[in-house]
C-alpha cells in the first residue's frame, strides 16, 4: 500500500513554491525548513522538504549555475506575481 503522506504531486510542489515565494528570500540557506509548513499544511518535515526542493532543482538543467532568486524564477513562472527578489542596498 502506497504512502500517501509523502507522495508529492503537482498541486503540493505548489505550494511548497508558494510558500518558498512568500519567503522573499536571497539565498537557498536562508530557508528555514521547520518553519515552511503552515497550520493546514503539514504533511512532511524539514527534511523532507528540503530532500524534494533539491530533486526540483536536480531536474533543471544547470541548476548548479543558478542563484536561489533564478531557481525559484524558473520553476515557479505562473506564481511570480506575488514575488520579486530582494534588492541590494
Amino acid at each position: 500500500m502506497p504512502n500517501f503522506r509523502s507522495a508529492f504531486t503537482p498541486t503540493a510542489d505548489t505550494r511548497v513554491h508558494r510558500r518558498l515565494i512568500s519567503l522573499k528570500l536571497e539565498e537557498e540557506s536562508e530557508i528555514d525548513w521547520n518553519a515552511l509548513s503552515d497550520d493546514d499544511w503539514n504533511l512532511w518535515s524539514a527534511h523532507t522538504l528540503q530532500r524534494h526542493w533539491a530533486k526540483m532543482k536536480k531536474g533543471v538543467e544547470g541548476h548548479k549555475d543558478r542563484t536561489f532568486s533564478g531557481m525559484v524564477l524558473h520553476l515557479c513562472p505562473g506564481l511570480l506575481s506575488s514575488w520579486s527578489p530582494p534588492q541590494k542596498y
